[in-house]
């Protein structure tokens, strides 16, 4: 929800253990990790304490990314408030970080050193944009998983990245979603990527009964 701030939501990706991200990615990586966060806005103290898959995850931020531009979860969000409509979360916080428990501490550091070597560039933003604007999921999922590299452990960092950053979560989110529609109906709103395939949102309500109709965006 809007509510939440960037430096809340920051503070409440500490990890529970102690143990620094510098303790695993090394001392040089880390340098530039903070280098690249505390341009991003996100404190110093706090950069230190996030965990890796929390690391990767900020550094996908776009880097062309304006504060005063609206996000779309806030406009969401407030146009549903000022409707007063009825307003429930279908994955919350402790949903995202109960989806990456035992995401292994290897990938976690092998795919943040991917990212690093692979940043996200303006025209990989522009690519995501049409992509979208195209409503080309498969190209989506290819994209989002560009900065994976190309080693002999691809194959497996992919999906165990998209285990944690998708799969895990669409299943949650689809749960949460049932006693909306079975008691009234409900307009949901969740990334693009989440739609995507049979282990998407829609694949998992197909899967309790429900029938999945697509509309065509309309075009001007």
């Amino acid at each position: 929800p809007a509510t939440y701030t960037s430096e809340d939501i920051s503070s409440e990706m500490l990890p529970i253990s102690r143990t620094r991200l510098s303790e695993h990615i090394g001392d040089a990586s880390y340098a530039k990790v903070e280098s690249a966060l505390l341009k991003l806005g996100i404190k110093k103290d706090i950069v230190q304490h996030l965990k890796p898959w929390m690391a990767i995850y900020a550094l996908a931020s776009s880097p062309r990314w304006d504060k005063r531009d609206p996000i779309m979860d806030h406009l969401l969000f407030e146009n549903a408030a000022n409707a007063k409509q009825a307003i429930y979360e279908v994955e919350g916080l402790k949903n995202l970080y109960a989806a990456h428990y035992d995401f292994p501490i290897d990938a976690q550091v092998s795919l943040l050193r991917d990212r690093l070597r692979n940043k996200r560039t303006h025209k990989d933003i522009e690519s995501m944009h049409l992509a979208y604007l195209g409503e080309n999921l498969d190209q989506m999922l290819v994209l989002s998983t560009k900065f994976i590299s190309e080693e002999s452990l691809y194959k497996q960092l992919d999906k165990v990245y998209l285990k944690h950053a998708l799969y895990i979560r669409n299943v949650v989110m689809a749960f949460k979603m049932l006693p909306l529609f079975r008691e009234k109906g409900a307009f949901v709103a969740v990334g693009a990527l989440h739609l995507h395939g049979e282990q998407g949102v829609l694949g998992q309500l197909e899967a309790y009964g429900y029938k999945a109709e697509r509309v065509a965006l309309l075009k001007k």
